[in-house]
C-alpha cells in the first residue's frame, strides 16, 4: 500500500499544479483509472485537496468507474484527513482499520477498509493528498476460516478496544455501531489494563500482540517510522482441548504468524512487481502524451501569431483607410472655401482696375468672410480629428504609473460624476468601493471611464428621456477589480454590438460622432491597463415595458498594471 500511493502522489509534478483538467479522459484522470484497473485490492483511489474535498475518486466494484463531479464528497471531518494534514513530501499514513463510511452512513453490506494517505505537493507547496482504500474483508473471512480449521480462537481488537473480529459476531465493530456496552475495556477491564501496559504478553490464558503501521518516510539513506492510527491487537485463546500447554499455543501462533508473514511477503513482491510494470508503461504514456502536448502548443503559438501579425496589419488597414476617409470632407471643404475666397480676391482686383463701387466692396467681404469662417471651421473639424487619432495611439512615454484609490480616481474621471447632475434627465448612481489601491495608470483610467460615460448619454437615452446611469467598482479576487457603467437606456442592436469596438463604426456620424471612443477605450484597456472590456446589452420589449433593458459595459483591471519599458517594472 506504501508503494501504491507513493506512486501515485509521485506521479509528474504538473499534474498537481491548480486549475490542472481532471475530467474525462484527462491524463490524470485516465491514470488513476488505469492504476485502479491494474489491481481488485482498492475499491476506491481519490485525490482530496487542502480542504479535504474530493477532486477526482475512481471507484472499483469489479470495473474501475470514474465518478462524475457532481457525485464527489467532502471528507474534511474523517480522521484519515484531518490526522494527515501537514505531512511531509514523502511519507505515508495507514489508517487504523474500520467499516468504510459512504456520505455519512456505514455502508452495507460492511466493508471492512483500510485507507493509505500520502500527501501532494506542487512547487514545494501541498496540494491535498492521494487516498487509497483497500479491501480487507477477504482477510478476515481466511481468518474466521482458519480458526474453525484449526479451533485456535484467534481474535482481533482495534487500538480503541473495540472486537473486529471477536468471540461474539455480535461484538464485530462494537465501537461504529453503536454498542459501546460490548467494547473490550466494558466486558474484560482486566485483560485491557493487560494490554495496555505492554505491547505483547500472556494473561489468564489468553496471548495478545500488537501490529502497528503509520507515517513512514523514505529518503536516500534513511527509512524513518512513527506510530500511527493503526493499532491491531492479536488475541489467541485456546477452545475446546485441541490445544494442551503453553508450548503447544505458542508453536501454533508462531506457525500461524509465520504462515501470516509468508503470505504478507509473497502478496508484497507481487504487488511491487507489478506496480513497477505498470508504473514504467505510465511513465512511457505520460512522456508520449508531454511530446505532443509540445508540439502542439508550439504549432499554436505560431498559428497565434501569425493571427496577431494578420490582425495589425488588418487594423493598420483599417486605419489609413479611416484616416483617409475622415479627413477627405473637412479637408475637401475647407480646399473649397478657399478656392471661393481666392476667386473673391481675382474678381476683386479687375473691379479696382476697372473702377471699384462700394456695393463690389460690400460683397467681396460678404461672400470672402462666408468662405474664410467655412474654411476655418473645417481646419478645425480636422484638428480635433488629429487630436483623436493622437489619442488612438497612446503615446506610453507620457505614462505616469502611481498608486492610488479606484474610487477616487473614477471620480475624478468626469465632473458630472461628483455633482451627479445632467440636465436634470439622468439621475447617477455610484456604487464604489472603497480601499481598492491600485499600482497602475490613473490618467488612461480616467479617460476610459470619460470616453464610457460621454457615450452612455450621448447614445443610451433618446433627446429628452430620462434615466439612470449606474457607475461601480467592486473587488474581483484578490488581484484584479471589475467596474462597471451601465445604463437604462436603448441598448444596442445585434447587428451594430459585434462592431462598436472597431474605429470609425458610429451609428450619429449626422450628429458629429468620430466612431473612436469605445475603440480608444478598449485599447486602452487591454494594451496599456492589461485588462478586458466586455459588454452586456438589452433591449426594450415593447410588449412588457416594464422589463430591464439598457447596456453594461465591464472592465477587469488588474490592481498591478503590466510594466513597461520606460518605467522599469515588469511584472508576470
Amino acid at each position: 500500500m506504501e508503494s501504491d500511493v507513493l506512486f501515485l502522489a509521485d506521479l509528474p509534478p504538473h499534474f498537481a499544479e491548480p486549475g490542472i483538467d481532471i475530467s474525462a479522459g484527462s491524463p490524470l484522470a485516465t491514470t488513476f483509472l488505469s492504476f485502479s484497473s491494474s489491481t481488485l485490492r482498492y475499491d476506491k483511489v481519490r485525490w482530496l485537496d487542502e480542504s479535504g474535498r474530493e477532486r477526482l475518486r475512481v471507484n472499483n466494484n469489479g470495473v474501475a468507474q470514474l465518478v462524475p463531479a457532481s457525485a464527489l464528497q467532502d471528507k474534511a471531518s474523517r480522521s484519515f484527513f484531518t490526522d494527515t494534514r501537514g505531512m511531509r513530501k514523502g511519507q505515508v499514513y495507514l489508517s487504523e482499520l474500520d467499516l468504510n463510511v459512504d456520505e455519512g452512513m456505514i455502508e452495507r453490506p460492511f466493508r471492512p477498509t483500510l485507507r493509505a494517505v500520502a500527501p501532494v505537493y506542487y512547487g514545494g507547496a501541498p496540494q491535498g493528498a492521494v487516498v487509497l482504500n483497500a479491501r480487507m474483508q477477504d482477510m478476515l473471512e481466511n481468518l474466521k476460516d482458519e480458526r474453525e480449521r484449526t479451533n485456535l480462537g484467534v481474535y482481533l481488537v482495534s487500538a480503541q478496544g473495540s472486537w473486529i473480529l471477536g468471540p461474539d459476531p455480535a461484538d464485530d465493530w462494537s465501537w461504529q455501531l453503536g454498542s459501546p456496552q460490548r467494547l473490550l475495556p466494558n466486558t474484560n477491564p482486566d485483560l485491557w489494563r493487560a494490554m495496555q501496559r505492554r505491547e505483547a504478553g500472556i494473561w489468564r490464558g489468553w496471548q495478545f500482540s500488537t501490529l502497528r503501521a503509520g507515517l513512514a518516510e523514505r529518503n536516500d539513506a534513511t527509512r524513518a517510522r512513527q506510530a500511527g492510527a493503526l493499532g491491531i491487537r492479536v488475541l489467541v485463546r485456546e477452545d475446546g482441548h485441541a490445544l494442551t500447554n503453553a508450548a503447544t499455543r505458542g508453536k501454533i501462533l508462531l506457525l500461524a504468524l509465520t504462515l501470516f508473514s509468508l503470505w504478507l511477503t509473497i502478496s508484497l513482491i507481487f504487488r511491487i512487481a507489478r506496480g513497477m510494470a505498470a508504473e514504467s508503461l505510465h511513465l512511457h504514456e505520460l512522456q508520449d502524451a508531454n511530446a505532443a502536448l509540445t508540439l502542439a502548443n508550439e504549432r499554436l503559438q505560431r498559428v497565434r501569431d501569425d493571427l496577431a501579425r494578420a490582425e495589425r496589419l488588418s487594423s493598420l488597414g483599417m486605419m489609413v483607410a479611416g484616416v483617409a476617409h475622415e479627413m477627405n470632407t473637412p479637408l475637401g471643404s475647407a480646399l473649397l472655401a478657399l478656392s471661393t475666397a481666392q476667386d473673391n480676391v481675382t474678381a476683386l482686383k479687375h473691379r479696382v482696375e476697372q473702377g471699384l463701387r462700394r456695393s463690389d466692396l460690400n460683397a467681396f467681404i460678404v461672400q470672402t468672410s462666408e468662405a474664410v469662417k467655412l474654411a476655418t471651421l473645417e481646419l478645425r473639424r480636422s484638428s480635433r480629428l488629429v487630436q483623436r487619432f493622437k489619442q488612438v495611439a497612446v503615446d506610453r512615454s507620457t505614462l505616469q504609473r502611481r498608486r492610488f484609490d479606484l474610487a477616487e480616481v473614477i471620480l475624478d474621471s468626469d465632473p458630472r460624476l461628483r455633482s451627479r447632475d445632467y440636465g436634470g434627465r439622468i439621475a447617477f448612481e455610484l456604487k464604489l468601493a472603497q480601499g481598492l489601491a491600485m499600482d497602475s495608470y490613473p490618467g488612461p483610467i480616467e479617460q476610459v471611464i470619460s470616453n464610457l460615460v460621454s457615450n452612455a448619454l450621448t447614445h443610451a437615452f433618446a433627446q429628452d428621456e430620462s434615466g439612470v446611469l449606474v457607475v461601480s467598482a467592486q473587488a474581483d479576487g484578490e488581484a484584479f477589480v471589475q467596474v462597471s457603467i451601465a445604463d437604462s437606456g436603448g441598448g444596442i442592436s445585434a447587428g451594430n454590438l459585434p462592431r462598436i469596438f472597431e474605429p470609425f463604426f458610429t451609428t450619429r456620424r449626422n450628429a458629429g460622432g468620430s466612431g473612436l471612443g469605445l475603440h480608444i477605450a478598449h485599447q486602452i484597456v487591454t494594451e496599456v491597463l492589461g485588462g478586458t472590456i466586455e459588454v452586456e446589452t438589452q433591449l426594450p420589449d415593447p410588449q412588457n415595458l416594464a422589463a430591464s433593458h439598457g447596456t453594461r459595459f465591464i472592465l477587469r483591471l488588474p490592481r498591478y498594471a503590466p510594466g513597461h519599458a520606460q518605467d522599469g517594472t515588469r511584472r508576470p
